[in-house]
C-alpha cells in the first residue's frame, strides 16, 4: 500500500425485492388501519362536562375518602343518595354512595373505582349499609352504556343501575 486515501466501492443491495416491500407496505398499512378502527374510546360520563352545583357536594360532616376528586350527584337508589366521582389516575371511574341520616350522625359512606376498561364493560358497583342504616347498592354507568347488566340489576336512569324490585 502506499499509504493514500483508501477508495471503497459499497454496493447497496436490497433486503427486498420492489415487488416484497410493495406488499409489505400495503400489509403494514391495512394492520394499521385495523388498529385505528379497533380501539375504543375511553368512557364518558357527561355529568362531568358540566360546572358543579350544590347539589353535587355531599351534606356538611360527611368526610370522602382523600384520593375522590370532582363529585356529580347521579340520583338515589334504595334511599342511598349516589354520586359519580373522579378517582385517582389508574381507577378514574368511581361512585360513591351515602345512606342514613347525616343530621342525626347515622350514616354510612362507601365509595368504588374502576379502570376505563372495567367502566365500559359493567360500570362500577358499589354496596353500602349499617346495623341502624338500611343498605344501599348502585351501579354507576358510563354514557351510552351497551354492556349487559349483571341478574337482578335493572336501569334505574341516566348512568345508574339498581337491584331489580327497588
Amino acid at each position: 500500500m502506499d499509504g493514500g486515501p483508501v477508495r471503497a466501492r459499497l454496493r447497496y443491495r436490497p433486503l427486498m425485492s420492489p415487488a416484497s416491500r410493495a406488499t409489505a407496505a400495503s400489509v403494514a398499512a391495512a394492520l394499521l388501519a385495523l388498529a385505528g378502527c379497533s380501539s375504543s374510546a375511553a368512557p364518558e360520563l357527561a355529568a362531568f362536562d358540566r360546572p358543579a352545583t350544590t347539589e353535587d357536594a355531599v351534606p356538611d360532616g360527611v368526610q370522602l375518602p382523600a384520593e375522590l376528586g370532582e363529585l356529580r350527584y347521579i340520583g338515589e337508589v334504595e334511599g342511598s343518595a349516589v354520586y359519580a366521582a373522579r378517582g385517582p389516575a389508574d381507577h378514574p371511574w368511581c361512585v360513591v354512595a351515602l345512606t342514613g341520616s347525616v343530621e342525626d350522625g347515622d350514616w354510612v359512606l362507601g365509595a368504588s373505582c374502576a379502570d376505563d376498561a372495567e367502566f365500559d364493560r359493567r360500570g362500577v358497583w358499589v354496596a353500602v349499609g349499617g346495623a341502624e342504616v338500611e343498605r344501599g347498592t348502585a351501579v354507576l354507568l358510563p354514557d351510552d352504556f351497551s354492556g349487559e347488566l349483571e341478574d337482578g340489576w335493572q336501569v334505574a336512569g341516566p348512568n345508574l343501575a339498581e337491584p331489580v324490585g327497588s
